[in-house]
């Protein structure tokens, strides 16, 4: 049953807030690389484009009998595929710079490829509108801790507690109602 229900709704709304809290910087003009709002603009659409990825994938994964690590495979070499397209439109030194990133890179993706297929298979057993908050949800909470931990990142304030608690209660909603 894919239908809206109010908890889900709820729950999700709850975790949206409590993601754009944490990532909202009071005072914040520019970030890592440009202004906040390039940024936040972008983080909206890889925020469409996964939401995208997630329906598509359930309608085609959801009550099938597929093979979920091939369907991983594809779905990474068709990435792997438009980004060299793209890749090859805005350089000329592609061994170079695929050189250069590779080392670096290739742990995320090895991530990257054992994260899609459970991804996958939660979307050809459960609803896309209780899968993807759930799953954006402990993405936000695996950001702030990991930052945490690996880049001493341990802001403590009102902000991020009342937007790790969103989160929480948004996915904790959406798990204990269906």
């Amino acid at each position: 049953d894919e239908a809206w229900k109010l908890a889900i709704v709820v729950g999700t709304f709850a975790t949206v807030v409590g993601g754009v809290l944490i990532a909202w910087r009071p005072g914040a003009e520019r970030s890592v690389g440009g202004s906040f709002a390039f940024g936040a603009l972008f983080a909206a659409l890889t925020a469409a484009a996964f939401g995208v990825r997630d329906v598509v994938a359930r309608h085609f994964t959801g009550g099938a009998d597929i093979a979920v690590p091939w369907a991983a495979a594809i779905v990474l070499i068709s990435g792997t595929i438009v980004l060299l397209v793209i890749t090859l439109f805005r350089t000329r030194r592609l061994v170079t710079e695929i050189g250069s990133t590779l080392p670096s890179m290739m742990w995320s993706g090895l991530v990257v490829g054992l994260a899609l297929p459970t991804l996958l298979e939660s979307l050809s057993r459960g609803a896309v509108g209780v899968v993807a908050p759930i799953n954006n949800g402990a993405q936000v909470i695996t950001v702030v801790i990991l930052a945490a931990v690996l880049f001493g990142q341990r802001e403590r304030s009102p902000r991020i507690v009342i937007a790790l608690l969103l989160v929480i209660a948004g996915g904790t909603l959406i798990g204990v109602t269906q």
